[in-house]
């Protein structure tokens, strides 16, 4: 019987072996001897039991199989054979995590696996299984919940300040609402507790309190109901204030010296001495 090239076990699912047995993905150039193939699976046993004759089938299939395959014996023995258990855990396998080592054996594939740095699923850096709780606890890109506004947000934002533009906060008017502070300015404008002067505070009305009282004081306040009268007022006051200002202008330019005539020009010089 020639020997079995594992290329088809790159092939093997967990679907086709069932969920007790270990998968192994083995490299193109490995070989493996023809006594230590499953007849059943075509690759080398996993937790190997044997029958009287010393065939060998996978543990997983002893299960659903009662007979060998090979000579029909109807006894099977896991086996403690050391040298088929020391061969089959020295053949080179494939890390899953497709990491390229070329060190990887059968016995040291889980401590392999265990060591081998993986992508973080949610920051992308290389961590290693083991290592996954305590990454998890510190990578920015993992979300957590603020304690304040109890929301999800990710940790590199929280740590990074800026989630605290965007977290509800107590408004400091004391109304009750929760307002995240870029948006405190929008809210003062219809905040009730606000403290707002009168409307007609350009008119010297004292008067400043919530924007909820605001309506109520208007409606009895005398500065209100003097405004238009104060208005007209201001506005012709405006006016002759405009006229006294082009006033003084003209009374000052009236006022000003006439401007000096220029100065004669002087006559050209001009050289007769002659050599």
């Amino acid at each position: 019987m020639p020997m079995f090239r594992l290329q088809e076990a790159l092939e093997l699912t967990v679907e086709e072996t069932g969920p007790d047995k270990t998968v192994y993905l083995y490299p193109p150039d490995s070989c493996c001897p023809p006594d230590l193939e499953c007849p059943i699976c075509l690759t080398p046993v996993v937790d190997p039991y044997e029958c009287r004759n010393g065939h060998m089938i996978c543990g997983f299939h002893t299960r659903d199989i009662h007979q060998c395959p090979t000579c029909e014996d109807a006894v099977f023995i896991n086996t403690r054979n050391r040298f088929v258990l020391s061969h089959l855990g020295a053949m080179r396998v494939l890390c899953p995590n497709n990491c390229g080592s070329e060190t990887v054996t059968r016995d040291n594939l889980i401590y392999h696996i265990d060591h081998c740095p993986v992508p973080c699923p949610k920051c992308k850096q290389p961590v290693a299984p083991m290592e996954k709780s305590a990454h998890m606890r510190n990578c920015p890109e993992a979300m957590v919940r603020c304690e304040k506004c109890r929301a999800k947000v990710r940790r590199r934002v929280l740590r990074s300040g800026e989630h605290k533009l965007f977290c509800p906060i107590e408004c400091p008017n004391k109304c009750g609402a929760a307002v995240a502070p870029v948006k405190q300015k929008e809210h003062d404008e219809v905040c009730p507790m606000k403290t707002v002067s009168c409307s007609a505070a350009r008119c010297r009305c004292p008067w400043a309190g919530p924007r909820k009282l605001c309506v109520a004081h208007e409606v009895d306040c005398p500065y209100v109901k003097l405004m238009p009268m104060l208005d007209e007022l201001l506005r012709h006051n405006a006016a002759l204030q405009r006229e006294v200002d082009e006033l003084t202008q003209q009374l000052a330019a009236a006022k000003a010296p006439p401007p000096l005539p220029p100065p004669p020009a002087r006559p050209a010089f001009v050289c007769t001495h002659v050599t």
